[in-house]
């Protein structure tokens, strides 16, 4: 059966079971029909078909209580039943209008609400008042456009009339923000979460990309007009969440971030955003760091770098230790992506460590993680190079300094090792090639001589 065929049969399915749920709820003798179910069985497939898309239903389905209320009662069940339970919300008023005016039926599947951080910032007119410039600006877009002289009028028109729109929506969203009005909203909506929930939903925040929107960016790269008019500013949408659990005393139990790349923009969180440190009732944090656009682009599966810390446990996959470098394919683990996040993690103390993927110096545990050497009890590494560095030819191979610091974490119980490769002794020279687990000091101080004479073997 076709995709459109499969799909075809869902929506026809969602509303016999709609025209069910009415007749079940009004009883055999219900003479009375909502509004929304007397439109053709094609419309009522079209408008489940497009609430199915996730990715635009999960901006308009706040919109969903604003329909009618026969639509709510009935149809919102049915949604909510196949709705991933994550929002993902802009601040700006119709978003955080419709979290506030979210009803019992969604609130009970919510498992995530994410506030952007995205600023828009206002973008300048073109400036047509130097006769030359615009002759040249004209003259180069005829050109390179095939542009007549009417179409380069009617585009320089249009786009200044995109800009106006843009910043006349740029100016809103900072008086909205500066008013103070998402708050209230958060506010009542994690009140509602609390009375109809006995579970806890994720908090968090999530940057964006999109320098300009991206319906007019060519046209604005036409006519030489800076694009980077979008900031992200996750310090100050990490204090509206902070102020929202603090004054509905919400027990939230996990925190997500997703943050761009340092090489997009730095990171400008601080150590008063980092609110949940203070909660008992979390229970840990994740960080994603995303590839700016360009990346994506490049590469349409990009490496998304991964933290995670629940409790004593920390995982990180992804991740590189060296310096910053545009070709490494990793993300850094420094303050530039996580901000004072960078210190924080530092700061914990960890009994399990779990590593996949990661690009290191000799000293990266020690150095960069922090880790303490009377803390680690489990340690998981699987996937780790270790490159050679600018001065490796004053130092000693990385793995006959990073197996003797595994020696000194007297308090490991559980050591696994897979797939550890060092550059330092010879081109990828394998470590540990097939996956090894030591449990018990005696077993790990063996297995770590074993290999620690097995690197020297591999320097003659």
């Amino acid at each position: 059966m076709s995709s459109s065929a499969k799909d075809s049969q869902s929506s026809d399915s969602v509303a016999v079971n709609t025209m069910s749920a009415i007749a079940s709820s009004q009883g055999s003798s219900a003479v009375y029909t909502p509004p929304i179910l007397k439109l053709p069985v094609e419309l009522l497939r079209m408008i489940f078909s497009h609430c199915n898309e996730d990715d635009d239903f999960r901006n308009t389905r706040p919109d969903v209580r604003l329909v009618c209320q026969d639509f709510e009662l009935v149809v919102a069940p049915i949604l909510a039943q196949g709705w991933s339970g994550c929002l993902d919300l802009p601040l700006n008023k119709h978003s955080m209008d419709g979290l506030a005016g979210i009803r019992p039926i969604f609130a009970s599947h919510l498992k995530a609400i994410r506030l952007c951080t995205q600023r828009l910032n206002k973008i300048g007119k073109i400036d047509c008042s130097d006769p030359e410039l615009n002759r040249g600006r004209r003259q180069r877009l005829v050109e390179e456009q095939d542009w007549s002289f009417k179409e380069y009028k009617e585009n320089l028109a249009w786009l200044n009339e995109r800009i106006t729109s843009h910043n006349r929506e740029a100016e809103e969203q900072q008086k909205y923000f500066m008013s103070g009005a998402a708050l209230p909203n958060l506010l009542r909506a994690l009140q509602k979460l609390r009375q109809c929930r006995d579970r806890s939903v994720s908090l968090g925040v999530y940057d964006l990309d999109w320098r300009t929107p991206c319906d007019f960016e060519n046209e604005l790269e036409h006519f030489g007009v800076d694009t980077a008019h979008i900031t992200n500013d996750t310090s100050s949408t990490l204090q509206i969440l902070a102020s929202a659990v603090s004054l509905s005393d919400y027990p939230v139990n996990s925190i997500e971030l997703q943050l761009l790349d340092q090489r997009v923009q730095a990171c400008n969180i601080e150590a008063r955003d980092i609110f949940w440190s203070k909660l008992t009732s979390v229970s840990g944090f994740s960080v994603r760091i995303l590839p700016g656009l360009s990346c994506i682009q490049e590469d349409p599966e990009p490496i998304v770098s991964v933290f995670q810390s629940d409790g004593w446990h920390l995982s990180m996959v992804d991740h590189c230790f060296d310096e910053i470098d545009d070709s490494v394919p990793l993300t850094c683990f420094h303050q530039a992506n996580y901000g004072a996040l960078h210190h924080h993690i530092r700061s914990k103390t960890f009994k399990t460590v779990t590593l996949r993927n990661i690009q290191a110096r000799d000293d990266f545990l020690s150095s960069d993680l922090n880790l303490q050497s009377d803390s680690v009890e489990s340690l998981d590494m699987s996937d780790v190079f270790f490159e050679r560095q600018s001065d490796d030819n004053e130092r000693p191979p990385a793995s006959l300094a990073f197996l003797p610091y595994l020696k000194s974490l007297r308090k490991l119980q559980n050591l696994t090792l897979e797939k550890i490769s060092d550059d330092t002794v010879s081109p990828s020279y394998p470590v540990q090639t097939e996956k090894t687990q030591w449990a018990g000091q005696a077993e790990i101080q063996a297995g770590l001589d074993a290999l620690i004479a097995k690197a020297k073997a591999g320097l003659h």
